[in-house]
Order: structure tokens, then sequence, then C-alpha cells
């Protein structure tokens, strides 16, 4: 069981020695056999998740060493020196108690590779980052709508958020506007047909052209020609 457990399993004892580990271990470590190491292992340098050092004397085993405490849910980097080949762990740590004396006699530590996770997220981020700043300076106007109820009127459509034009072009910020809906912007939006391409794109998924048309509000007047699609998650935009 040991042996062919999913993730890294070890002992550490006072001494700071690895005293057993199961293969697993040794290959998330990237060592050949990692008894009788410890937690200062010269081939990486553990780093938190902001890339700053993390200290062999605050590893998870050794707080369970020192205080009796279990650890868990630690995010930590083996950093080799190339931040595109740092692996990264998440570590749990639990004492081991004498049978005699109750005292503490090792740190049982497990650690599951999170590598592949912590990479998704930082493409996820990135990619999120990229579509923020082609929203926010897109030349275009742009809103999305959560839609409720079946669509047909301008208060199923709930602001979600404007791009800087959108707030620039309706002389709003985004406090005022957010979690209300279009009715509440355009007082008389179901009189001019728009409502009806909105709900047709929202249904279908297929993406419609409202031509240009005037806008009065008894505010203002604007002349606009709307895009409207729908998203994958299913807001309208």
């Amino acid at each position: 069981l040991y042996g062919s457990l999913p993730g890294g399993v070890l002992i550490r004892n006072h001494q700071d020695d690895i005293v057993d580990a199961n293969q697993m271990a040794c290959e998330i470590m990237g060592i050949g056999d990692i008894k009788r190491q410890t937690s200062f292992v010269p081939i990486w340098q553990a780093i938190h998740e902001d890339g700053s050092p993390f200290p062999g004397d605050t590893h998870p085993s050794t707080i369970t060493l020192r205080t009796g405490q279990s650890i868990h849910g630690v995010v930590m980097g083996l950093f080799t020196g190339n931040v595109t080949r740092t692996r990264w762990i998440i570590i749990n740590s639990e004492p081991l108690l004498d049978e005699i004396s109750n005292e503490i006699e090792a740190a049982i530590v497990n650690f599951v590779d999170i590598t592949e996770l912590k990479r998704a997220e930082a493409a996820l981020r990135e990619s999120q980052t990229l579509l923020s700043g082609l929203y926010d300076h897109m030349p275009s106007g742009s809103i999305i709508y959560e839609v409720k109820n079946d669509g047909s009127q301008g208060s199923d459509y709930i602001i979600k958020s404007l791009n800087k034009v959108a707030l620039e072009i309706e002389s709003v910020t985004l406090e005022q506007v957010v979690g209300k809906s279009l009715f509440d912007m355009i007082s008389r939006i179901d009189e001019y047909g728009l409502i009806p391409v909105m709900q047709r794109a929202w249904q279908t998924g297929e993406p419609e052209l409202f031509t240009v048309k005037i806008y009065n509000d008894n505010k203002d007047e604007n002349y606009y020609e709307n895009i409207i699609f729908k998203l994958p998650t299913g807001e309208v935009v």
C-alpha cells in the first residue's frame, strides 16, 4: 500500500533525516534515493507560490516535529533555477507518536504533484488578462448581460459588465449600472425592436445585427448599431 500510493510519502525524524520514502516521492522530488536526505536538499530550493524562499525551518514536517501539529494543504515549489521546470506540490504533514511515551517520534509527510494544475492556472490567468485587455481597448462599446426569465423584455437583461468605451458612451460608472437591467438604463427600450433580436440571439446562439436606430430615453438621443451574440456561458453581449 505504501509503495503503490498515487502521491509521495516520506517519514522524517528529529535529526532532519528522511528515514523512508516511497518511489513516488523520489520521482516527484527528482531524487534517485531520497533516504537520508534533509529538508535542505541541495538540488532544489523550496519556494512559496509568490516565488519567495521557503526556509527549511518553516516546512510543514519541521513544524509538525517541533509542535506536534497536523499541517494540511501547504503549496510548495521545488525550484531548480529554471522557472519553467519548477515542480509544485501540495503537502500534508502528520505526527507519528511513540507507542509507549506518546512523544513525537517522526513526521509522516504526504504530497501530490500539482505542477500541471499550476501551469493550467497560469495559462488561464494569462488568457483572462489578454481577453480583458482586448475587451477594454476595443473601439466599440460592449455590454454583457445575464438573461432572466424568457428574455422577452428589457427588464430580463441584467448588466454584468461594460467595457471602457461603453462607459464613456453612456457616461456612467460600473458601480452605477452593474446589476441593473437594460430597462433601467433605457426606459423605452421595449419600443425600439431590439429586444426580440436579443432574445433570438440568446435562444438560437446565432449572432444578430440590429441596424442603426435612434434611441431616446428622455435624457438624450443616440444612434446605435447593435451586434448581438451569445457567450458559451449563456450571457448575451
